[in-house]
């Protein structure tokens, strides 16, 4: 077959070079025939159009925008070698309480100060998931809510976890691959969502951060389907045997690089399940089963963190009931390293200044400040204030110090 190459032809005298394209018509007059309409975007994610923002790299957020100091730095390891003894079963029983989502920092801090108070006795974690887009904010006129103005969300976001890390350990929640360089020296540990836990990408990350995580097998806020549910499961084993293993992957490194990141592999995961009300005992233990025999945990059994949602006034004594009876099964307990408790999105008052009944009553309420002839009246103000959540949770982490004094 014969090959036509264009033929570069040199004027010694002159020193130019002049192109011989005898063998092909490179014309533009023939380029202009092959397409006359121009290209059209494949994705709505065009970069010529939407453009792209240049944000400050996560090495000059961490050690000089916003840096933490040494006893913060002694605290979050403290509190990560404590999780880490957790499920080794050599410690502690882990409570993980909060809202689901930060909508509010105000409300964010008044929770690391009840949940301060807790974990002087028992090893209680705040969860500070900020991957909610605040959608309900009313006022969209605002440029900040529709632009999604990431380069001041990311300082401010670390600015708020850094002053709530100094009152209580945080969890975090790996949500994507970039925002944990900015934010994860503040966090003691991570949650993965089960919409992710299928996701490869979030599996490798996990294997190379230094902290342990959970694989969320049903988010609480999510309709719970049983068939759905036990699907998750598998795939939540799946990803922590992913995430023990060692990767390589294309990354970005704190100073702003692209490299290939190898990992060593992360042993210290859990896989998180729901305690739903609809699943009777015999099935809560079928899961069990399911979750201690997995065929790929060849060194250690699976440790369980219980996720009890939002615990209501209808649903606590059930709740508390199958806990207590799960916790008393031997076989059962040896596993389950703690609970995660949903305990809503109000820690403070409306800041309505007509208002004070909520305000005096939660600030007492939470610093233990009350008498026992004082609580049931201070508990029904509260209700009124829609702190129902947090009521159930602050009661059933005082069950929860009880149970662990009685073992």
């Amino acid at each position: 077959m014969e090959i036509h190459k264009p033929i570069l032809k040199s004027n010694v005298s002159s020193n130019e070079f002049t192109f011989d394209a005898t063998s092909r018509d490179y014309s533009t007059d023939s380029l202009a025939s092959v397409s006359t309409q121009p290209p059209k975007p494949t994705s709505g994610l065009s970069l010529s159009e939407r453009g792209y923002t240049s944000t400050v790299q996560p090495e000059v957020l961490q050690d000089q925008l916003l840096p933490i100091s040494e006893q913060l730095r002694s605290q979050v390891l403290e509190s990560r070698l404590r999780i880490s003894n957790i499920l080794s079963g050599n410690d502690d029983f882990l409570i993980i309480a909060g809202p689901t989502y930060v909508t509010d920092p105000l409300e964010l801090k008044a929770c690391a100060n009840w949940l301060g108070l807790a974990s002087k006795e028992v090893a209680v974690s705040l969860r500070a998931n900020m991957t909610k887009y605040n959608t309900e904010n009313p006022d969209f006129a605002n440029p900040s809510v529709m632009t999604y103005e990431i380069k001041n969300g990311l300082p401010y976001c670390r600015s708020l976890l850094r002053e709530v890390a100094e009152v209580c350990p945080l969890v975090g929640e790996i949500s994507d691959t970039l925002t944990p360089q900015y934010l994860s020296d503040l966090y003691s540990l991570s949650l993965v969502s089960s919409t992710f836990v299928e996701s490869q990408l979030h599996r490798e990350l996990v294997s190379g951060v230094s902290y342990s995580v959970g694989f969320n097998s049903q988010d609480s806020h999510l309709p719970f389907d049983k068939d759905m549910y036990l699907h998750r499961v598998g795939s939540a084993l799946d990803a922590m045997y992913a995430a023990s293993q060692r990767h390589q992957f294309l990354s970005v490194t704190k100073t702003g690089q692209v490299a290939v990141v190898g990992t060593t592999g992360n042993d210290e995961t859990f896989i998180v399940l729901e305690l739903n009300l609809q699943l009777s005992l015999v099935e809560i233990e079928t899961l069990f089963q399911k979750v201690y025999n997995y065929s790929l945990a060849k060194f250690q059994t699976p440790k369980v963190l219980l996720d009890l949602g939002r615990i209501s006034q209808q649903d606590y004594d059930e709740k508390f009931n199958l806990l207590k009876l799960i916790l008393s099964h031997s076989d059962l307990r040896s596993k389950i390293i703690g609970v995660l408790i949903d305990s809503g999105d109000n820690y403070i008052s409306d800041r309505n200044a007509e208002d004070p009944i909520g305000v005096n009553g939660i600030n007492r309420y939470i610093q233990n400040r009350i008498s026992r002839s004082e609580e049931n009246e201070v508990l029904e103000e509260l209700k009124e204030h829609e702190f129902e959540y947090l009521i159930h949770a602050d009661k059933m982490i005082k069950e929860l110090k009880k149970l662990k004094t009685d073992q």
